[in-house]
């Protein structure tokens, strides 16, 4: 191992080992609201022991969670109710993304001059308030932020059955995460194919060795099948008062206080949007330098 790799290794060892400090004296913290539904899930799917864990059981809130959920009750079966080890597991995963979160930073920069910055924003991904409190907070968003980047590192390392495996575990995070899936293969498929220059089949060929990361989408629809032919609740989460999927695009109301309220929460008391504009200013001034054929 050269110097510089053992300054890698290093580095995110440090990182990983402030993201638990931070973390350990949360280990006994009770959960509410959401999080203690999440959590009383996968505790009471671990009731039974292993015999118990199942599609139903590992179904929480509405949703098709029993990827992740099924992680957190199998903790639950070693040692049943011990709500540390819960959040031990969970931190487990955090440091999972964290390492996958570096190896997509790394395969996007491989320039060894940036390898230092890439470091900080890998602790700071680490600090973050939204992920500290998620993982005490059980919630299956977790999940699709965990299994989201597991996937996005093996396909930039061009290993697509670990893709495909992590894809697996993404979509049955919640729905979001079959849409962050989806999107994410497509989009690879296509930059993949588009790569240089090629004829028709030569591109086809490139992308050929992707096929087994179509297995997840295929599974979770045959999934979504069996759930509606088999339960009376939609296999996908809607609002009680839906009659279709659809109708969970119609419920906005600009002026009430619930949406109001919503809406202040995400732009005044959250802050990510400062982060998000200035994305969106770079995007737009790259977008404008591309138009005009000139240099990134």
């Amino acid at each position: 191992m050269t110097g510089w790799q053992r300054e890698r290794v290093a580095a995110f060892v440090v990182t990983v080992l402030v993201f638990i400090v931070i973390l350990l004296p949360e280990l006994r913290y009770v959960p509410i609201w959401d999080g203690r539904v999440y959590a009383n899930c996968a505790i009471g799917a671990a009731s039974n022991g292993f015999a118990g864990l199942s599609m139903e059981s590992l179904r929480c809130g509405g949703h098709p969670t029993q990827g992740y959920i099924g992680i957190l009750a199998v903790s639950q079966v070693f040692r049943f109710g011990d709500i540390a080890l819960l959040h031990m597991t969970n931190i487990a995963l955090g440091v999972v993304a964290l390492a996958c979160i570096r190896v997509v930073l790394a395969r996007l920069f491989p320039d060894p001059a940036h390898a230092r910055q890439l470091d900080i924003v890998t602790a700071l991904c680490a600090v973050h308030p939204v992920m500290l409190s998620t993982l005490v907070q059980p919630n299956v968003d977790f999940g699709v932020y965990v299994f989201f980047f597991a996937t996005l590192a093996a396909l930039l390392s061009g290993r697509f059955a670990w893709a495909a495996a992590a894809g697996v575990l993404l979509c049955f995070s919640k729905e979001t995460g079959v849409l962050a899936y989806g999107v994410t293969i497509g989009l690879y498929a296509v930059f993949l194919a588009l790569e240089g220059r090629a004829t028709p089949m030569e591109r086809v060929r490139r992308v050929l060795p992707m096929w087994v990361t179509a297995l997840p989408l295929a599974l979770f629809g045959v999934h979504v099948l069996w759930w509606n032919a088999t339960h009376a609740q939609s296999a996908v989460w809607k609002h009680t008062w839906q009659q279709g999927t659809l109708d969970g695009f119609r419920f906005f109301d600009l002026s009430d206080p619930t949406f109001v309220s919503y809406a202040a929460g995400i732009f005044v008391v959250g802050f990510m949007w400062v982060v998000t504009a200035l994305i969106a200013a770079d995007l737009l001034r790259g977008g404008v330098r591309m138009a005009r054929g000139l240099p990134n």
